[in-house]
């Protein structure tokens, strides 16, 4: 999944928020440059409203059951490990975690405007390294992502300073400061790679790759940059996701990068160089809407412009084709266009959101065919699992969520669509309502009751068998699977 917006989402609260502020939040969220439909940072509490399931006429060639990708997680009741040797300091409204392997994250906001992180051993919950507190004061916070190789924190000065933003890169393994860059989130494209960062900075017009390590330029090249993003794999669906928006995991995979420049060419440049590879195709036009309008998976590039899907697949002389066409009315046309939230959906189908806020369909595509529509009162965030698609929006009454198998078919209770859904791994999650964690296998479709359970902050952090999670002026570690 990529880097930029989660970055970008400015987390103002803890708690699910009025409907009238997700709404004005995913308004603001469209108008936002994204750098790729990896992109992360959407609250996990922010989910859907309504949900309205619509009868389907047959699938004249219905799914053939489908082995679980990855082994199921192994649930059982929550057990508490050790006590998390990191406190924040009071006054704080709410904190972040992440999980890498071994290592756990957490970051905060303080009350005088210092951002902070610290770091335990899952393992045994004692502090790897002291508090980092970063230079600086801010007014926000773009929140933190925790990679294998970098800690990377964004405050935003909110007071006139220009650069609006700061960029932080934290030693993952000593909690000691690497280097730090004022910059604009909105005005960039961010993509994290094991051995680079890059930086396409639409105003500038130029593209940059630092070293994680000294911050040094490692290559750049100059042009007009309308969108850049990374390509993906299946590989990139099964890592876990809390409160992260984009489909693919944080650490780009590829070995190349796809860039649109402002006359709608799409160029393939090597990621090691910086060099174009040879390829380029004409016609990718600007995108629009959620994830840029652009989704690079499994050797194809998916674009959404206003109400149209189109295909190209990456090879020399190919052309963009087109896929679909929106055909849900949208009932408020100043919220943007009609087509959204690209994401592969299980079984090589690729699943958009048909409508806007109010009133949507979940398409799944093979190709230009339809193969289920499920008519849901609004989508905020989509997400895949497995062969399972989970949607997730927000109203007055608080959050809701429906997960869809690969017939279209809601699987939750209602009592369960009044609670979050967040993926454990790819083919299993947690579904958190009436105060209790529970541990859904998406194989069997098994719940397992992990006890009761305060889903505070941004939800929690989570790893293959733990979770962090925020509790009063502190975090806990709990283990969740043998």
């Amino acid at each position: 999944m990529g880097l930029a917006e989660a970055l970008r989402e400015e987390s103002d609260a803890a708690k699910i928020p009025p409907v009238e502020d997700v709404t004005r939040r995913a308004r603001r969220r469209t108008r936002t440059q994204v750098a790729t439909a990896a992109g992360l940072a959407v609250l996990a509490i922010l989910v859907l409203a309504t949900v309205i399931l619509r009868g389907t006429a047959a699938d004249p060639n219905p799914p053939q059951p489908v082995a679980p990708t990855t082994s199921p997680v192994a649930f059982r009741k929550l057990e508490e490990v050790g006590d998390v040797a990191v406190t924040m300091p009071s006054g704080v409204d709410f904190g972040m975690a992440e999980i890498v392997g071994d290592r756990g994250f957490v970051a905060w906001r303080g009350p005088t405007g210092q951002l902070g992180l610290g770091a335990v051993d899952v393992r045994t919950g004692k502090a790897l390294w002291p508090v980092q507190t970063l230079p600086g004061t801010f007014g926000d916070w773009n929140g933190m992502i925790a990679l294998p190789n970098a800690i990377v924190s964004i405050g935003e000065h909110d007071d006139g300073t220009s650069p609006d933003k700061e960029m932080f890169v934290v030693d993952p393994a000593t909690g000691k400061l690497r280097w730090h860059r004022g910059m604009d989130v909105n005005g960039f494209d961010i993509l994290a790679y094991p051995d680079v960062i890059v930086l396409a900075d639409h105003d500038a017009k130029k593209t940059t790759a630092y070293d994680w390590v000294t911050g040094q330029p490692k290559w750049s090249f100059n042009g007009a940059i309308t969108t850049t993003f990374g390509t993906h794999t299946a590989g990139d669906l099964t890592s876990p996701a809390g409160y992260r928006s984009g489909p693919f995991a944080t650490l780009e995979s590829g070995s190349t990068l796809l860039q649109v420049d402002d006359a709608g060419t799409l160029t393939e440049y090597a990621v090691a160089t910086g060099k174009p590879t040879g390829r380029s195709w004409p016609g990718a036009g600007a995108g629009t809407g959620t994830n840029a309008g652009f989704m690079a998976y499994d050797g194809k590039v998916y674009t959404v412009a206003g109400s149209s899907l189109r295909v190209l697949r990456l090879e020399a002389g190919q052309q963009w084709q087109p896929l679909y066409t929106a055909e849900v009315p949208v009932a408020s046309p100043d919220n943007g266009n009609r087509l959204q939230n690209l994401t592969p959906c299980g079984r090589g189908l690729i699943c958009v959101v048909d409508g806007d806020l109010f009133q949507a369909d979940v398409v799944a595509l093979d190709g230009s065919k339809v193969v289920w529509r499920t008519r849901i009162a609004s989508a905020e965030t989509m997400l895949p699992a497995g062969e399972y698609v989970s949607v997730s929006g927000s109203s007055e009454k608080g959050p809701h969520s429906v997960l869809l198998d690969g017939h279209g078919k809601d699987v939750l209770t209602d009592a369960e669509r009044a609670g979050t859904l967040t993926r454990v791994t790819g083919n299993a999650m947690f579904l958190h309502h009436d105060g209790h964690l529970f541990g859904l296998d998406l194989g069997t479709r098994r719940r397992t009751d992990l006890g009761a359970f305060e889903q505070a902050g941004l939800g929690p952090g989570v790893g293959s068998k733990v979770l962090i999670t925020q509790s009063g002026s502190g975090f806990k570690l709990y283990r969740f699977a043998g």
